[in-house]
């Protein structure tokens, strides 16, 4: 199957002030639109980013996601709210604790009228800031009702080399998953390898100079789903090959993404930028 997206048409970007609309287009669907719009403030940080999608002239879906800064201008919580159909959705949050420079604390409110449930991840850090330690964790009614999920993170020069997290397998046991990153001379990422038998086992990146240019990902089974499981084409049968190749432009932007399985375009997305 191969499905061609025009992303970005350039007739509908429009810069003001610090905001920036675009609207994204389906050449299959010409009466669905996806309308955006970004605004920052002038540290170029996200002030709000609000998306909706209409069909047939109707607006059906809008959301909107505030963000907000201390006065060093650390990111202390970011907010979403918005309707679907005429109903209006609950709000979300993460709110965001900090040691210093170090933010030691997220707490993700599913819905912001509960304040007393959220999920929890705390962070640990070595004396160069890099955090080691992750625990994540369920608040309800304002205390831990589940075990804590571990991540241990070892580093050599700054580089990530070594993670290990735990999960849950399907008795409800804690299990452990150990991933080794390896590094070229110019310090890129070119493979990560899972020490488990999870869904998406190895992942190769490849480069032309600075620019990513083939990321592939080989498969295992379906006997868990690691954290790197982002894209699971349901066609497939396991164990399978999933490529992504990028293409760029003069100025290093990426133009297009071919995803292969199995060496078979799956998915081709096309962007079209106009610089000025």
């Amino acid at each position: 199957m191969k499905i061609s997206v025009i992303l970005l048409q350039p007739i509908n970007i429009l810069k003001k002030n610090n905001a920036v609309e675009w609207i994204l287009k389906e050449p299959r669907d010409k009466n669905r639109l996806y309308f955006n719009k970004d605004t920052k403030n002038k540290q170029d940080k996200d002030l709000v980013q609000y998306r909706a999608t209409i069909f047939n002239g109707d607006t059906i879906i809008r959301t909107n996601t505030n963000f907000f800064y201390s006065s060093t201008g650390l990111l202390i919580k970011k907010s979403k709210s918005g309707s679907m159909g005429g109903n209006q959705l609950g709000t979300s949050a993460i709110v965001y604790e900090y040691k210093a420079n170090d933010m030691v604390l997220a707490k993700s409110y599913y819905d912001v009228s509960n304040a007393g449930s959220y999920l929890a991840i705390a962070y640990a850090y070595d004396i160069d800031h890099l955090p080691i330690e992750k625990r994540a964790y369920f608040v309800r009614n304002g205390k831990a009702d589940t075990p804590a999920l571990y991540s241990h993170y070892l580093y050599d020069k700054g580089l990530l080399k070594i993670e290990k997290y735990e999960d849950f397998n399907d008795k409800a046991k804690k299990i452990e998953t150990k991933i080794d990153y390896f590094y070229n001379s110019k310090q890129q990422l070119i493979r990560r390898h899972s020490s488990r038998d999870t869904l998406f086992t190895d992942e190769v990146y490849e480069y032309n100079n600075d620019q990513l240019k083939k990321h592939t990902i080989h498969t295992n089974t379906k006997i868990g789903l690691n954290k790197a499981a982002v894209v699971y084409p349901s066609p497939a049968k396991v164990p399978f090959t999933l490529e992504f190749i990028y293409e760029h432009d003069a100025f290093g932007n990426v133009i297009t993404i071919k995803e292969l399985l199995n060496n078979q375009i799956y998915i081709e997305k096309t962007k079209k930028l106009t610089y000025y």
